[in-house]
Formats: C-alpha cells, structure tokens, sequence
C-alpha cells in the first residue's frame, strides 16, 4: 500500500468522525424546533411548574404580603427544588413562556448529550454506535406529564455514573468534589434517579471488585491477596457511604412526615392557616 494511500485513509476516516458529530449536533437541533416553533408545550403539570417559580419570585415583594401570610418558604434541602429554582433566576430576565422553553431545551439536549458522555466513559471507541439512543428518550412520557425535575435528573444519572466511571480507579480530591457537586444536583431534580444512580455505582463496584478478588485469590490461594484485593471497595465505602446518608436521612425523614400526614416535600405543600386549596395540592414541597 502506498503512503498517498495511508494519507487518504486517516482523511477518511477523519472525515467519517467529524460527520457523525456534526450528524449529532444536527439532531439535536431538530429536537429542539418544535419547543420553538409553538407557541405552548402540551404537558401536563409544566403550567404549575411555572406558577410556583412566579410564586417563588414574587414572594418577597412588600405588595404581597397576603401570599406570606398563607405560605411559609421551606427552604431546607431537598429533591424537586432544581427545576424551580432555575425558572425562578429565569423569570428575572424572561417572561414565563420562554423561561419555560428554555428550560425544556436544556431538558431534551441534555439527556442525549448525558447519555453520549457516558457511553464514552465506558467504551469510547464505541460511543457514537450507540449514541443515537439518547434521542428516543429526549421526548418521553413523563416529560409531557410535566415532570420536569425528573426529566432533568436522567442526565445528571448518566453524568453521575459516567464521571464516577472514568476516575473509579484514581478517585482523588478533586474528582471527588466534581463527583459530589454532580450528586447533588442529581439529588436536588429527583430523589428516584439519586437513589438509582447510588446503587447502580455501588453494584458495578462490588462486581468490579468481586471478580477481582475471586480470581486473584483462586490464582494465588493466599490470605493476604484476599484482603489486598478488598481495599479498593474499602475506599469506595469511605466516600460513598456519606451519599447513602443523605439518602437514608431524606427517606426516613418523608416516610415520618408521610405516617404523620404531613406531605412537606414530598408531593404537596400546605399553607399556615391549614386550609386545603388549589395550590396546596401542586407537585412540589418549596412551601409548607
């Protein structure tokens, strides 16, 4: 084979790896049209979404004072706050129907863009085969539902898992700060896709580290080979373990304030004067 012909292969082949990205980026784009060229998005609960972060925003005004003395902030941490909390900072700068279409763009881009940076922490060189996946999820069920915490937490799962994968084997300080920065914000959209994201990391590192040890130590029929191998899942323990906490914490926390009838950051609200109204019964825990 003749150099010319090697220079024209790598050409070729750099030319088929740039045409599958642009090819991404295009579909991305067409994903994203028809949020823009309606004027609403049919979705279930998105209007409520949008009510509560107007709420949110105006409830500090001086003219308002008859929404504070009804609602009381719960400003502790907990699941379903990011959606509101971005289309809050949003209402600032646009008018609600594009806060929203805003918001639902980075929600569709997200999760075929997530799922892409996970397939290439796990198999790079085979990422873009199955990148095209992510784009069936892009328009889900749950999205036209209005759902939008959980909607947003798909692509922190796979930003999670992903980023926990590619620096399993060096975890250091950090990547350890970037790992947990990215849990909270998986923990902020939806308490499901947290606690999924846990155990899907927890079981892939047990089975890492099991076939690891079985075979070391069926090899060297030692002790010693044993235990060395248990020391990765030792240091895995040691970070992950505060994570399974705030897990733990908030699931004790919702299954006493569910026993006791209070629904306080679960899947409502309720207001001070203990009335039950329309807005007592929204999807969301921002008020108490």
């Amino acid at each position: 084979m003749k150099l010319g012909d090697l220079g024209l292969s790598a050409n070729g082949l750099l030319i088929n790896r740039i045409s599958w990205k642009h090819l991404f980026v295009l579909f991305l784009i067409l994903h994203i049209i028809p949020i823009w060229i309606f004027s609403f998005f049919p979705s279930q609960d998105g209007v409520s979404h949008i009510y509560n972060a107007h709420v949110l925003k105006e409830y500090h005004r001086h003219e308002n004072y008859i929404i504070r003395d009804v609602w009381q902030l719960n400003l502790t941490v907990f699941p379903n706050w990011l959606s509101h909390i971005s289309l809050t900072g949003m209402l600032y700068v646009f008018p609600p129907i594009i806060a929203e279409k805003i918001l639902l763009t980075l929600m569709i881009i997200g999760i075929p863009i997530s799922f892409l940076y996970f397939l290439n922490a796990i198999h790079k060189e085979n990422a873009w085969v199955f990148s095209w996946l992510g784009f069936i999820f892009s328009y889900n069920y749950l999205l036209y539902m209005g759902f939008y915490n959980f909607t947003i937490s798909i692509s922190f799962f796979f930003l999670s898992f992903g980023y926990w994968w590619r620096h399993k084997d060096g975890m250091e300080v950090n990547n350890l700060i970037v790992f947990y920065s990215i849990l909270l914000l998986t923990y902020l959209s939806h308490f499901v896709s947290f606690g999924l994201v846990l155990l899907a990391i927890s079981v892939c590192q047990i089975c890492l580290c099991g076939v690891g040890i079985i075979s070391e130590t069926w090899r060297d029929r030692s002790t010693r080979v044993f235990f060395r191998g248990l020391r990765p899942l030792v240091q895995f323990a040691g970070y992950i373990l505060p994570i399974y906490f705030v897990l733990a914490t908030y699931y004790l926390q919702s299954l006493r304030d569910h026993n006791s009838g209070n629904y306080r950051g679960l899947n409502g609200f309720g207001n001070t004067s203990g009335e039950l109204n329309q807005s007592s019964i929204l999807p969301i825990g921002i008020f108490q």
